[in-house]
């Protein structure tokens, strides 16, 4: 029943006084026809008129606000309205949950009645009931009180304070309803798999993670109210144990000691007793039962799903062995959550069949009136699923960005106290920037579960620092899941904590696994239990393979199992114990690496090898780097990768030297910027490469910027006359002009040299450099769309382009290092080129059709080639200012022709028009990217309006006379 708003209990408080008051003097005006044998004159009369009206004033009245203001609040079944505040910045509202009236006695008493609801005579008496109900309820809230988030069980207490409670760090998991892929659909897209003999597995795989996604969301406010029967599905380490750990508690707390609950419970469900029960144990169950046969047959329910249930439960509560009818008379009378964790355990596949049908006898005959939550990962399909239809299925969705931040900050709350903020801040920002690593290569984040990003917090707990070096965070994140160990309690899994001996035993047997299946490919980074065992076979004894795919189907961890395939939890787990294993061998791996220098499947192996190298032995290291850089007997092409994954590996490397940085850097920059370089290798290849050396620092002089900050041209200088004394030049059709010297930077600006300006205090919006032009855009910058610092600046207006040319200027007259030599002592300005100086620096005096010469050839210059059918060359982003030497124009000029259109200073309909005022159109030359290779010509002519930008349209510069346009 819903609470009465306050203005609404006034109301009726206001209606019913005045109702009382007519009926009270409507009774005195009665009253007298009802006792006739009165006069209603006398004082007699008088006096009982008026007692009536007060006793009906009075206790009417009475009642009436009582029932208005308190009364409801007193009903067992009520409901408030509450802000649940989770403790790590989410929280949710307008939560449903069970007034906090009905607790301790009058739940307990609930219970008791559910107890005696039960078939035939309780052996309880109501006390002996409530102390047995009350030590349970303890046990259940101490068992589950402690915030054990994998690898932090162990956690020494902070200042004083132990780190136990798991309401203090439970962030509450996304779910959304799922619902299976069809047999049609598995077969469809089994399809795509053709030859592979588990194509509708892997089919089943990829449906699952499309469909999972797709659901309706279910918050846990509303979790026990959506179905009386879920299943809860999610990887290894996803918190679906630790979310029926908190439901455990948050019931067992609520109905001793009346606290709320931050979920609302289904109608006549005031108070469920929990029972969590992990179905790893239902193996020694049935193993005690068989053993002990003849007692066994004493109880009807011995050796199955439901004997199991109360089994467990007096094993891990002594006061439960005084009573044999405690909890079967509770789950007869439907007065129980029944919470069985991981379905999935159950370790051989034709079992998992075999308890899902006792789950679904339990829920359904034996035990119909409880609620039931079963949890599992995704292992069986099909048939073989974990589940059966009865359940409705909800998965456990990636951690989103703000949980991950409110699990960091409750976890850093309780271990760090005074610095959980900057440790949380820390943390979270090494996490996002491993996640975008992966975002970046088209694979999922690697730190999206409860697991790995607890894991994270453990590492920086252990290592006083958290390591920012991939390689290192990986190691320790091993260390830290294979080390993790269960309660000291929990027997059936003892025996396969330790399944490979220690841990670094376990590590390298690992280690032999991961790089067996990624030198398979990309199609071996799932393999079947039998594909498993081939591949340790001579590592371990068939005893010792035995209780290895036992231990990775129950426990999960590193490896796990999903669809019947085991992989690892990430393929980042994968590449590096791959790697490091080859680190180990030191250049006995060089053989085999040299087989994928240049396979995109290998490459953060190689990067991963050099990290592990540098902690393990740095002396190895060094030779792996130098090895790389120059990889004897290699073709272009080859030499190319191992110096770009040689570059990429440094920047590994937290603490960089900056020697090791420039020389590798100007390695690689010697090698990709030359012409034997163009003709033997791919434009993607050296795309790439340059993107590395961007990130590395590119060295080349009129990339970035001087030690100063400011831009750093490379100044080629275009003589009135050549070497043959010859002043005229093709210009356009033929014509011939002059052009006194002047000087043209050899590429484009770049995104660095234009950053530069932007960021300067004199800069970008310094009103002067916009003085006398038509419009003023210092505030109205576009963002670049391709951030490299060594590509061309793009989606910049011409407007924007001029006013760069005003502020170098004026930083020139300052500094008149920023000129050419020839030009520091004279009246110079630098400013954007005019139409036949631009083409005369590209065509020479012999107007070249190309900068190159009289054609185009293919891969020569960064323009869409496919558009013309001139070759497959589309890169469909601008590239490295450079990247294509061998489209150098006469006087060295690089990417005159494709790259970015370049703004000129005169106008597009009148071109002797160069003057700076007005919004006419202006002339871009040059072709682009985006644009065929016929639109690149030395000749090509394009115009736009001044005010328009895009990711085709950059700059570059001149230096001429101040009298000169």
């Amino acid at each position: 029943m819903k609470e009465i708003p306050r203005w609404a209990k006034w109301a009726l408080t206001l209606a019913g006084m005045t109702a009382l008051i007519g009926l009270g003097f409507t009774v005195r005006l009665w009253l007298p026809w009802l006792l006739p044998f009165l006069d209603n004159q006398g004082e007699r009369w008088q006096s009982l008129a008026s007692l009536v009206q007060v006793i009906m004033w009075g206790i009417g009245g009475g009642f009436l606000i009582w029932r208005i203001w308190f009364g409801r609040e007193g009903e067992t079944h009520a409901r408030t309205t509450a802000h649940i505040d989770t403790g790590g910045g989410s929280s949710a509202d307008d939560v449903t949950i069970t007034n906090g009236n009905f607790v301790g006695r009058d739940a307990i008493t609930h219970i008791y009645h559910t107890y005696q609801s039960g078939p035939g005579d309780a052996a309880l008496s109501e006390e002996a009931f409530r102390r047995i109900l009350l030590d349970y309820l303890g046990w259940v809230q101490r068992a589950y009180a402690q915030a054990r988030l994998y690898g932090l069980e162990s956690l020494r207490p902070t200042a004083g304070r132990p780190v136990r409670n798991l309401t203090q760090v439970f962030v509450p998991l996304s779910l959304r309803r799922f619902t299976p892929p069809a047999r049609r659909q598995i077969e469809e897209l089994a399809r795509d798999f053709s030859g592979d003999p588990l194509a509708e597995n892997r089919a089943y795989i990829a449906l699952v993670a499309q469909q999972k996604e797709a659901g309706e969301r279910v918050e846990l406010a509303a979790l026990l109210t959506t179905d009386p029967r879920l299943a809860i599905i999610g990887g290894a380490g996803s918190g679906k144990s630790t979310l029926l750990s908190y439901l455990a508690f948050c019931l067992a707390d609520h109905a001793q000691n009346g606290s709320e609950l931050p979920f609302t419970l289904p109608a006549e469900r005031t108070a469920p007793v929990p029972l969590l029960i992990p179905l790893r144990y239902y193996r020694q169950y049935r193993d005690e039962c068989q053993n002990a046969r003849g007692r066994s047959l004493d109880h009807p329910r011995s050796g199955t799903l439901a004997g199991f249930v109360p089994w467990y439960l007096k094993r891990r509560s002594p006061a439960l062995e005084l009573s044999e009818d405690f909890f079967d008379r509770l789950l007869l009378g439907g007065g129980c959550l029944i919470m069985l964790d991981g379905l999935d355990e159950i370790v051989d596949s034709t079992e998992r069949g075999q308890i899902r049908t006792k789950v679904e006898q339990l829920a359904q005959d034996i035990y119909p009136g409880n609620l039931f939550v079963v949890t599992a990962r995704e292992a069986g399909y099909r048939e073989n699923a974990v589940f059966g239809d009865d359940f409705v299925r909800l998965d456990v969705q990636p951690l989103t960005a703000d949980e991950i931040h409110a699990l960091v900050h409750n976890w850093c709350g309780l271990i760090y106290g005074a610095e959980a903020a900057t440790q949380t801040d820390e943390i979270v920002r090494a996490i996002e920037e491993i996640n975008q690593r992966y975002r970046q290569q088209n694979l999922p984040p690697l730190i999206d579960t409860p697991l790995m990003t607890t894991m994270v917090i453990s590492v920086k707990w252990g290592e006083t620092e958290l390591p920012r070096e991939r390689a290192k965070l990986y190691e320790a994140a091993v260390k830290v899941i294979l080390q993790a160990q269960y309660l000291s309690e929990d027997e059936s899994r003892e025996a396969l904590i330790n399944w490979g001996g220690p841990w670094e035993e376990q590590q390298i047997w690992l280690s032999h696994l991961a790089l067996a299946m990624h030198s398979r490919g990309r199609g071996s980074a799932t393999q079947t239990a039998e594909g498993i065992r081939a591949i340790l076979a001579e590592k371990l004894s068939p005893a010792q393979l035995d209780t290895f795919v036992a231990a990775v189907r129950l426990r999960g961890g590193v490896l796990e199992e999903r669809g019947e395939l085991f992989q690892f939890l990430h393929l980042t787990f994968q590449e590096f114990l791959a790697a490091r294993l080859l680190a180990k061998e030191r250049k006995a791996s060089w053989p085999i690496l040299r087989q994928y220098v240049g396979d995109a499947w290998w490459r953060e192996v190689f990067l991963l090898h050099y990290g592990f190298a540098k902690t393990d032995y740095a002396p190895y290291a060094e030779a792996f780097l130098n090895w790389l850089s120059a990889i004897p007997g290699s073709d272009p092409a080859t030499r190319l990768a191992g110096l770009e994954l040689a570059a990429a590996a440094v920047l590994e490397i937290e603490r960089l030297d900056p020697e090791l940085r420039r020389r590798q850097a100007q390695r690689l920059a010697d090698f990709l910027f030359t012409d034997h370089t163009h003709a033997h290798t791919d434009p993607q290849q050296r795309l790439a490469a340059s993107r590395t050396l961007d990130r590395l620092g590119d060295p080349r002089p009129g990339v970035g910027l001087r030690p100063d900050g400011m831009p750093d041209i490379d100044w080629v200088k275009i003589p009135e006359t050549d070497a043959q004394g010859r002043r005229d030049f093709i210009y356009q059709d033929g014509k011939r002009d002059r052009e006194p010297t002047f000087w043209m930077a050899r590429y484009p600006i770049t995104y660095a040299q234009f950053q530069a300006f932007v960021a300067a205090e004199d800069g970008l919006r310094n009103g002067r450099w916009w003085q006398g032009l038509a419009q003023s855009d210092n505030d109205d910058l576009a963002e670049q769309a391709f951030k490299f610092w060594n590509h061309p600046r793009e989606r910049v207006t011409w407007y924007q382009a001029l006013a760069f040319c005003r502020w170098l200027s004026e930083q020139a007259m300052d500094d008149p290092s920023l000129l050419p030599p020839e030009a520091q002592n004279g009246n110079w300005r630098i400013t954007l080129p005019t139409e036949w100086q631009w083409e005369k620096a590209a065509r020479g005096h012999d107007g070249l059709i190309y900068p190159w010469g009289p054609e185009y050839i293919s891969g020569y210059a960064n323009v869409d080639e496919t558009e013309a059918g001139v070759e497959p060359h589309k890169l469909g982003q601008t590239s490295a200012v450079g990247l294509y030497p061998q489209g150098k124009s006469p006087y060295g000029i690089l990417d005159l022709s494709g790259n970015v259109w370049e703004w000129c200073l005169n106008e597009y309909n009148n071109p002797e028009r160069f003057q700076e005022e007005g919004d006419e159109g202006r002339v871009l030359r040059g072709g682009s990217w985006y644009s065929s290779a016929a639109s690149a010509t030395a000749s090509s002519r394009y115009g736009d309006l001044p005010r328009y930008w895009d990711s085709y349209d950059g700059f570059r510069v001149v230096v001429v006379p101040i009298s000169h346009g």
